[in-house]
Parts: structure tokens; sequence; C-alpha cells
């Protein structure tokens, strides 16, 4: 299926002249010359991308992109203006923006700024999905079993999820299906929706294990030549970790 881009702005010769450029990209072009007739346009139709104009002849464009995102987050909205206004470009991505070019600006910037958004959008959408079929697929994957010992595993395993803030300690021997307990724990947890990021500690040297999880800052070291942040503090949004040790 094509991207589907809105162009919003009550300017007739921009909006052909984009409207143009963008067709013979391959994209399908929508066209609104209102704040008013923008709204109608991106809940009539599925829009990937919205090209909208700050001044608008009824609605500020400010306020159409925080109405459009609350309708639909997933558009990207790039904000276009002759007015130069850091205040206002501030203001915009706050709101909700993707990015902000100030006219007149070159096509082929616009055409690099809009294929570098659908390609993030792309890429994001896609980790979604491998996330809900990741999900999806552990759902339907019971623990087997009907012994007491399995039974008992299956009810601490849903006891522990319920659980706010707990650590979990996974033993046992090599292939008793240490990691499908953790994945269990942490799928039918209420971070379940969170990532779920795997460390596998047996596999980093003794040297670099502490440099691994916590990071270091620049200096600290003789090749710290930049920060680097450690697993433990990435910004991934209230994770679980699964760490892997063989000892």
């Amino acid at each position: 299926m094509k991207p589907a881009i809105l162009i919003v702005d009550d300017d007739e010769v921009m909006q052909e002249s984009l409207s143009d450029v963008l067709k013979k990209k391959g994209y399908e072009v929508f066209l609104a010359n209102s704040g008013s007739a923008a709204l109608s346009a991106t809940r009539k139709n599925i829009i990937d991308l919205v090209l909208l104009d700050m001044r608008l002849p009824d609605i500020d464009g400010i306020e159409v992109l925080k109405k459009v995102k609350e309708f639909d987050t997933e558009i990207l909205v790039i904000m276009m203006t002759a007015y130069s206004d850091v205040q206002t470009a501030v203001s915009a991505m706050k709101s909700g923006a993707y990015h902000y070019i100030n006219k007149p600006f070159e096509l082929e910037e616009l055409k690099l700024l809009i294929e570098k958004g659908l390609e993030t959008k792309s890429l994001i959408n896609e980790v979604r999905r491998l996330h809900r079929q990741q999900k999806g697929d552990f759902h339907n994957t019971h623990i087997h079993g009907v012994s007491p010992q399995i039974q008992y595993v299956r009810e601490l395993i849903g006891m522990i999820s319920k659980t706010q803030k707990t650590s979990v300690l996974i033993q046992g021997e090599s292939g008793t299906g240490k990691e499908l307990a953790a994945n269990a724990v942490h799928y039918n947890s209420k971070r379940g929706s969170k990532p779920l990021m795997k460390i596998n500690c047996s596999a980093i040297p003794d040297s670099l294990l502490e440099s691994e999880l916590f990071g270091y800052e620049k200096g600290a070291f003789t090749d710290a030549k930049t920060t680097r942040r450690g697993s433990l503090s990435l910004p991934t949004g209230g994770p679980s970790f699964w760490m892997k040790s063989e000892t």
C-alpha cells in the first residue's frame, strides 16, 4: 500500500507543486486548504503523514496539529511556515510535530525529511508487530505438564506476576525451562507490554561486566572517550530483565 500524505495549505500553487512532486514519488496525495478540511480528511482517510502549514484561514496550525494527534497519535506531522520563529517551532514539537521546516524550502530537503519520517514510522510499526507476535506466541505456548510440580510452578508464576516490584531468581539445570519461566513472569505481569531485556552475563568478560550493566562517564578510564549508559539504565519505559548466567 502506498503511503498517504495530506497537504494542508491555502496556497493553491504550493499545493499543486507539492502534490505533483509527491505523486511522482509514488505517494497517495490528499489536499486540504483549511484546518477544518484537514481534520475531516484525517478522519475519512488513512493518512500516514501531514504537511501542515502554520497559517490557515480558519484554525491555527498548532491547534490543527493538536486535534490531529488527539485523533490519531500515529500520524506524522511536518509543520511548514514562512515565518521563522524559534518559540513557534518549540511549541510545534511539544505538541507532537515530527519536524518543522521553513518556507521557502528545497524540495529535495522536504522529500528526504518525508522519507526519513515514513521510514521511522515503518520501523516503529514493525517493532510493535514483532512485540505483539512475541507476546502472542508466548500466550499460545503453554508450560506443558500435569504433574503436581508443574502445576505448582504455574501457580507460583501466576502469583509472582501479580507483584508490583520484586526480584526473581530462577534456578535450574540447562534445558529445564528457566527462560520460559522468565517470559511467563514478564508477559503475565502489568509490565507485559514493556520490553523484556535479556542479558547473557556469562557471555560478558569479567572486566567488562560492570561497564555493560552500569555504564560509565567520559574520561572514567583510558578508552572512555564518550559517556555510555549501562543496560540497567536504558530508557525503555520500565522493562523487566532476564539476566542469564550459567554459574
